[in-house]
Order: structure tokens, then C-alpha cells, then sequence
């Protein structure tokens, strides 16, 4: 660099200045109108030295620094099976990162865009998927933590279909069941149970001893985080208990017997035995 010549440094500060350089952007610079240098650093950090100008000659340095990538957004949220699903990862860095799942198993139904980050598609399986996405360029390449995503299934009864009868005083049992992810409880949604019957809100069975004849309408609720589903209108009709049978009373005519009556009879008995004999004495007689 000669004394005359005439000195420019990019910055504007008396040093190396700093550009940063997006899609489309550029540094042109040039000697005396007469050819130049275009630079367009799409995605880069810029570090600018003095540009010396001087018997007609350009001398230009530039030195792209790129910048490993951070991760800004990289925690996604739980879906539903059977309904559409986005999440999007971001980071910074320069230039921009690629993504990819480095490790684990997404979701199914799930897949990850490599250049936008994004998480999208429609679970078809309920359940918990544990995996990490890692995001790479040119300055390196950095891993989430691991992550899980839940995918939640709708409760939806498979059983509903309680015994309509009931009676006073015997037991009743029925179980309600249900699909569903994360496991559905059971409710009373509307009307009322019979009485002395009771809904387990766990395992979904209606059980106990009615013990008030009637007509009982209610209507059972399967819920869980995902959705709700409620059964048709139930009715248990409770009847009364039958009454016990009065003890069976012989029909017909029958001789009066007491314990007092033992001498009577073997009396009766003597007089008839005597009476044979004498009858039999009285025909060899004839003879």
C-alpha cells in the first residue's frame, strides 16, 4: 500500500467490519469503475479487511465464518390419533441447518421435513414415542435432549349394554369397557343409578344389591384427555322381591291321633283278636 494510494476499508470504522449476508444479498466492490467483484455470502458471517486501491489494482479479502446451529424450538406437544399434526423445529446458525432424527423412532403416521424441521402428518397409533432430532451445516451439528411425544386415542365404549331387570334384594353386576389411550374413567352422565347399585369409575362396573323396586334411567360417560364418548339412554327396571311360600296344609279326611291315644287303639286291637277266636270255636262246634 503506497502513501498516495487511496485507502478504504469495508466497516466504515478504521478496521475489519462485520456483514452479514442473507438470500440475495451481495458486496460488490470495484476499481475505477472498471470491473469489480461480486459476492453474495447467502447465509454467512462476513469479516471485511481494508480494501487498497492503487495503479488501477483492487485487492479484496473476505473470509465467510459460518456458525453451528443452536436449537430454539425442540419441544413438541402430544397429539390425537385420526387428527392432523404439526410441530416445528427451529435453531440458528449459519448457514441453516438440516434436520434428521438421530436416534428412537418418530410416531406413526409421523415424519420430519429435513429442510424445514417440521414434525407432520396423522398418528394412527396411540401411545408414547421416545427419540431426539439432531440439526447439522457446514459448522457442525448439534442433538436434542430426548424427547417423547404422546399420542392419545379417544375413549370409545365397546360395552354398554347393562341386564334391563333387576330385582330387590339379589345382586346385580354388569362392566362397561372401553378403548381409548390414555386409559378412559366412567362416569354417571345423566339420571340416576338403582338404588343400593354403584359404578366403579376405574374399572367401569356397576354392581351391588338393589333394594328399591322401580324404573332407573341413567346414561354412562367414558372419558379420558383425548375425548369423551356417552352411552344410549339405560334403563334397569327393579322389581319386588317374591314373597315366601305359606307352609303346605294336607287336604282329605283324617283320624285325630295324640300321644294319649295308644291304649285306645291297642284296645280295639284286643277286641277284635277275641272276637276271631270265638267265632272260630263256635264253627268246630257245629261240626
Amino acid at each position: 500500500m503506497n502513501a498516495g494510494d487511496d485507502d478504504e476499508f469495508l466497516g466504515g470504522g478504521g478496521g475489519a467490519g462485520n456483514y452479514g449476508g442473507g438470500a440475495g444479498a451481495g458486496i460488490s466492490a470495484g476499481a475505477g469503475g472498471g470491473g469489480g467483484a461480486n459476492f453474495a455470502p447467502t447465509g454467512y458471517t462476513l469479516n471485511g479487511t481494508a480494501t487498497s486501491r492503487g495503479s488501477g489494482s483492487v485487492t479484496e479479502v473476505f473470509h465467510a465464518c459460518a456458525t453451528a446451529p443452536v436449537f430454539v424450538h425442540d419441544t413438541p406437544s402430544a397429539g390425537i390419533t385420526g387428527t392432523a399434526y404439526a410441530y416445528t423445529f427451529t435453531s440458528t446458525g449459519s448457514p441453516a441447518a438440516t434436520y434428521a432424527v438421530a436416534r428412537g423412532a418418530l410416531p406413526a403416521g409421523l415424519h420430519l421435513d429435513a429442510a424445514t424441521g417440521q414434525l407432520r402428518g396423522t398418528p394412527t397409533t396411540a401411545g408414547t414415542s421416545t427419540f431426539a432430532v439432531s440439526a447439522t451445516n457446514a459448522a457442525g451439528k448439534v442433538v436434542t435432549r430426548t424427547l417423547q411425544v404422546i399420542i392419545d386415542a379417544p375413549a370409545v365404549l365397546t360395552a354398554d349394554t347393562p341386564p334391563t331387570a333387576a330385582v330387590a334384594g339379589t345382586a346385580y353386576r354388569y362392566t362397561f369397557t372401553a378403548t381409548g389411550f390414555p386409559a378412559p374413567t366412567f362416569s354417571v352422565a345423566d339420571g340416576v343409578l338403582p338404588a343400593g347399585v354403584r359404578l366403579d369409575p376405574v374399572d367401569g362396573r356397576l354392581s351391588g344389591t338393589p333394594t328399591t323396586p322401580g324404573s332407573y334411567t341413567f346414561t354412562i360417560r367414558a372419558q379420558n384427555s383425548a375425548g369423551v364418548d356417552l352411552s344410549r339412554t339405560l334403563t334397569i327396571q327393579v322389581a319386588a322381591a317374591q314373597a315366601a311360600a305359606a307352609p303346605v296344609t294336607p287336604t282329605g279326611a283324617q283320624l285325630p291321633f295324640t300321644g294319649t291315644d295308644t291304649g285306645a287303639l291297642l284296645g280295639l286291637g284286643t277286641v277284635s283278636l277275641l272276637s276271631g277266636l270265638a267265632l272260630r270255636i263256635a264253627g268246630r262246634r257245629r261240626i
